[in-house]
Formats: C-alpha cells, sequence, structure tokens
C-alpha cells in the first residue's frame, strides 16, 4: 500500500512542479486537481488498511473472549500514561513524583545557555533592542535572570529573554505532549502534520456530496 502513496506522491510533486511553471494552463490545473484526489483517495486506502490490521484482533476476540478483554485493558490503558521522561542531565526519570518536579523545577544555568546559543544570532531584537548576538558575546558578564514577567507581549515583540525562558518551558514538555495530546490534535506537535487532516476533511466532503448528492 505504501507504494502506491509514494506513486501517487510523486505524480502529484511532478504536476504541482509544472503548475508553478505554466500556471495559466488549463489542462495542468485539471492534471493537478485529478492528481490531488488520486492522492488523497491513496492516503485514505492505506490509513484504512493499516487500521484494520491493527484492530482486526481487537474486533476478532475481545467481545468474544472475556481473558482476551481483560488480558489487553490495560495495555490499551497504559499507552496514555507518561512513564518516563530525559531531565536535563539526560537521565532518565520514570517515578511519577521525580517526573512532575523535574518539570516544574528550578531552572538550570545549563539549560538557559543551551537554548539561548541555539537561537540564531540575528533573531529579531524586542523592545531593549537587544538581540541574541549580544547576550552570546556577553554571556559571561551577564549573571542575573529575570524571575518573572510584568507583562505579557506575543512572541514576536518580546525581547530575547522571554523567548529563552518560552523555549526552556517547551522543552521541558515536549517529552509529553504526545501521552498528553489527543492523536486527533496534530498542530504544532512534532511528527504529525496538519496537511493530513486537510485530506481527511477533503474526503469527508467528498464523501457527503457523493451520498446526498450536490445541493
Amino acid at each position: 500500500m505504501s507504494l502506491n502513496v509514494e506513486k501517487a506522491r510523486n505524480f502529484l510533486d511532478i504536476i504541482q512542479s509544472l503548475l508553478m511553471e505554466y500556471p495559466t494552463m488549463k489542462l495542468i490545473q485539471e492534471l493537478e486537481k485529478y492528481r490531488r484526489v488520486v492522492y488523497a483517495r491513496a492516503v485514505k486506502l492505506e490509513r484504512q488498511y493499516l487500521s484494520q490490521r491493527a484492530k482486526i484482533a481487537w474486533l476478532k476476540e475481545g467481545d468474544h473472549c472475556t481473558s482476551f478483554f481483560f488480558k489487553n485493558l490495560p495495555v490499551r490503558q497504559a499507552r496514555a500514561k507518561i512513564f518516563k521522561i530525559d531531565n536535563a542531565h539526560g537521565q532518565d526519570v520514570d517515578e511519577p513524583q521525580q517526573v512532575k518536579d523535574d518539570i516544574i523545577g528550578l531552572v538550570l544555568a545549563s539549560e538557559i545557555k543551551e537554548v539561548l546559543f541555539a537561537f540564531p544570532d540575528d533573531k529579531a531584537p524586542g523592545l531593549d533592542g537587544c538581540t541574541t548576538a549580544f547576550f552570546k558575546k556577553a554571556w559571561s558578564i551577564i549573571v542575573e535572570v529575570p524571575k518573572k514577567a510584568n507583562d505579557f507581549r506575543p512572541l514576536a515583540c518580546c525581547n530575547v529573554l522571554y523567548k529563552v525562558i518560552l523555549k526552556i518551558l517547551a522543552n521541558r514538555i515536549t517529552d509529553c505532549l504526545e501521552s498528553v495530546v489527543d492523536v486527533l490534535q496534530i498542530a504544532f506537535i512534532l511528527g504529525r502534520k496538519i496537511s493530513d487532516n486537510i485530506l481527511l476533511s477533503q474526503e469527508l466532503f467528498n464523501g457527503y456530496e457523493r451520498k446526498n448528492g450536490p445541493n
């Protein structure tokens, strides 16, 4: 099934490249629409196939065998739990209280330095006029770190220090997101693409139209 999806994607990429070169050609426009439908259909079929394979044992045995049901129930419940995270020292933390303490613990100087030096030198400065390059060069001089934000500003207007704080918070919760956020929420989650839900929405609309007929 993956081969069909890959072929459909490759054809679509070729047609879309041609469309960028000749955006006014009706033939290429129609062909691009057709290839998009073919690709969406291939993705849908592959998802259905994989879903059927994953659930076939559960559907076959779950309703007929009580022991099978109770044997698999803890496994299914365990998928929603956070078993361990990597702390700032690169160590595995698996105790629930340790996981909690590590996420809300004090920010280490090493965390701040790692985040700050990962930013590009020309990161847009805030109202203070200081860029990331300034903090990197003056790192040995700057020792005081702000403990709280006195006012709220959008990220694009925040100065470098606020961006560092936000990045540290993001790094800390990254390991927990996949277990906390529902699989249907795909935006802003590493490894998930919002285009997947766009294709799914298109298929739903097409399905409604085929079922009810055009309005």
